[in-house]
């Protein structure tokens, strides 16, 4: 991942060691949410998440579809994702995946970039993003079949309104919360470690429901 070195300006670096004041762009444009499962699940938890993150993808590719199956198709969570760009590439991959601002092409072209995400070069991969010397060319051919193409990713990466949506509620989380880390994810709102996620979501989940008995 030498390409990333000299991109990495962790956006929460600084914000939550100190309580002064920081200067969140102010999003005038709403991003559609990315969900799963029953808004009225007694459980939220959100994954703030980056596109250059090796635990990030890792969990995503790994460990969601047995969360999934424990945890949102049983009714007991209410699962987000949320853009938590970690560095200068992985803010640009957010953009260009939010082209059209579509949901579902949000997810199918940010599963084809953790797909082929292959930093250790440990596995075999058809489009080697990562380890590649113009990383944003093989990202074109790697998206093209989701309606990408080269003429649209520097308008994109123009367009100062989809970048300050994709931060507004990244830099919030990090100065609100202290997240300078990712993947992070919060429980009803309380920020918990990836480590600790089944741990913080079973409490959660069992405080629900004391208070509905009692």
């Amino acid at each position: 991942m030498q390409f990333l070195r000299p991109l990495i300006f962790l956006i929460t670096l600084g914000i939550a060691q100190s309580k002064a004041d920081v200067d969140i762009p102010a999003s005038t444009l709403s991003l559609p949410e990315v969900g799963f499962g029953d808004k009225t699940a007694p459980v939220k938890v959100v994954m703030y998440y980056s596109l250059t993150c090796h635990h990030c993808s890792e969990f995503k590719l790994d460990k969601l579809p047995a969360f999934k199956q424990k945890y949102i198709d049983t009714g007991k969570v209410y699962f987000v994702l949320k853009d938590f760009p970690t560095d200068e590439f992985s803010l640009k991959l957010s953009i260009i995946c939010w082209a059209g601002r579509d949901v579902n092409k949000y997810l199918e072209r940010s599963k084809l970039i953790i797909q082929n995400f292959n930093p250790d070069k440990v596995k075999t991969v058809a489009f080697d993003w990562v380890n590649a010397d113009k990383p944003t060319e093989v990202i074109e051919k790697l998206l093209a079949p989701t309606g990408i193409t080269p003429d649209m990713i520097q308008p994109l990466l123009d367009d100062r309104s989809l970048e300050d949506a994709i931060l507004h509620d990244a830099l919030i989380t990090g100065h609100e919360l202290g997240l300078n880390f990712a993947p992070g994810f919060t429980v009803n709102g309380k920020l918990v470690e990836m480590k600790d996620l089944d741990k913080a979501i079973d409490e959660a989940i069992k405080s629900v429901s004391t208070k509905t008995v009692s």
